[in-house]
């Protein structure tokens, strides 16, 4: 005892052991208010399978953050500083979820994200139950898949990062993780992320363009691009042409399925998103054999034309047509290209699914043509005459095509914002699915963390 105050009797290792464990069960409480801010009923319950399935991988992680250490070993300090970097890890992976979902709790863009993650759930759902049923018949096992995470962020347009194909994480990781290490994390989570624009925030039609993000997750989570190039392959094209479409596959199907899930407003809300100098798009060539991963702007337009032909929607893809004609002219090259779009959005439209057990056309419920109609009523004050989502912001779409200004003028956004019902449950895995689940996305966590920080006893 010294000036009143005990002689510490742990050691300093015992101390440094102990604020590691309080650390991390202040990120396991962490954990914890998330699971119930997400139960059923809760203020985030669409997100419920989401947050119980990331927090599990979390779990995981932190189970190795603190592994026995014994006081005697002579790295047993070492040992703690690594289970901080660990830790650290940990909370870096977390929070790259947790931002994103933390953007459901301001105010400023709540309802708009509630519009967002409705149109994704719309456009995924469909795809995911037809995966389960078809596995259930073929008394396979299903594989976890989640509904996608929309949020907004600082890119230029929408973007889509899936659980297993490699993109640029917006976050630069700290030391303690690899800007590559923390990527490869993040993709092995069983939640895939769509990015959208933050100022798109304040214009509800162009949420529309979310579809064709959807589009790749769907692609991605049911295996489909063996079919999808078995689709291209078996067109009669030259082989250059072949390879060229071949390599804009992902692109090509995710307008597709814009297409099929939204109608002719997608196409339409898509074309103004790459709309850029009529110089430029007139420039712009098919050219081989490093083909990029899109078509040239204009021939782009031209497939999404032709993919609301063949789905039935001629008068539109005539309109969307004219008006690109309008603005950039018709192309004098690479015509050969132009001619190919009609074969291949056909050729993709009535390619099986395999995994899915129906053609492509089939994946989701076929889009209820009356937007127009619906965009007229609201002009006039009237009742809507439908509460379907994906109609409602294709009406939205509409009525800024016809007047901007009055768009404006009559708070359109507000209005039709407020017409979006929401039903209520969670969404995504069952209870029991999800219980199963998360105990493999733990025993991931863990091995992954031993991947990144191997503990070593010596």
């Amino acid at each position: 005892m010294h000036d009143g105050v005990a002689t510490p009797v742990v050691s300093l290792i015992e101390r440094r052991a102990s604020e590691l464990h309080i650390r991390a069960q202040a990120l396991r409480g962490e954990l914890d208010a998330w699971r119930v801010a997400s139960q059923e009923s809760a203020h985030l319950e669409k997100h419920n399978s989401q947050v119980r399935r990331i927090a599990a991988v979390i779990e995981g992680l932190l189970d190795r953050v603190a592994a026995d250490i014994p006081a005697e070993a002579p790295n047993a300090l070492a040992r703690i500083r690594g289970g901080e970097e660990r830790l650290l890890t940990a909370h870096t992976i977390w929070d790259f979820f947790r931002s994103r979902l933390a953007q459901r709790l301001d105010a400023s863009y709540r309802d708009h994200l509630r519009v967002c993650d409705e149109l994704a759930w719309q456009c995924y759902g469909p795809a995911k139950e037809k995966f389960l049923k078809q596995r259930a018949s073929a008394g396979a096992n299903a594989d976890g898949k989640e509904p996608p995470l929309v949020f907004l962020n600082a890119g230029w347009s929408p973007f889509a990062i899936g659980r297993d194909d490699a993109f640029q994480v917006d976050q630069t990781a700290s030391g303690w993780i690899a800007q590559e290490e923390f990527r490869s994390v993040v993709e092995r989570l069983p939640v895939p992320l769509i990015g959208l624009p933050w100022y798109q925030v304040a214009h509800l039609p162009d949420v529309l363009v979310t579809a064709h993000e959807v589009g790749h997750v769907v692609e991605w989570d049911f295996g489909l691009r063996h079919d999808l190039r078995r689709a291209i392959a078996d067109i009669g094209l030259p082989a250059a042409r072949k390879a060229a479409w071949t390599a804009w596959q992902p692109e090509v199907f995710a307008d597709l399925y814009g297409c099929l899930a939204c109608g002719p407003a997608f196409a339409a809300s898509l074309t103004d998103f790459f709309a850029v100098d009529s110089v430029k798009v007139a420039a712009e060539q098919c050219k081989g054999p490093e083909w990029g991963s899109y078509p040239p702007k204009w021939l782009r337009a031209r497939f999404l034309g032709e993919a609301l032909r063949v789905l039935g929607f001629k008068a539109d893809a005539d309109n969307l047509a004219t008006r690109w004609v309008e603005t950039y002219g018709e192309p004098s090259h690479d015509t050969e290209f132009a001619a190919d779009a009609a074969q291949v959005a056909a050729a993709l439209l009535d390619r099986p699914a395999a995994s899915l057990g129906v053609k492509i056309r089939d994946i989701l419920p076929s889009f209820s043509n009356i937007d127009q109609h619906v965009a007229k009523n609201l002009a006039n004050g009237n009742a809507p005459g439908t509460d379907q989502t994906r109609v409602l912001l294709a009406a939205a779409r509409r009525l800024w095509e016809c007047d901007p200004g009055k768009y404006i003028e009559q708070k359109q956004d507000e209005s039709i914002r407020g017409l979006i019902k929401i039903p209520p449950g969670t969404r995504g895995s069952t209870t029991d699915e999800l219980s199963e689940r998360e105990k493999s996305d733990r025993e991931a966590g863990s091995a992954l963390m031993d991947k990144l920080f191997p503990i070593h006893d010596d």
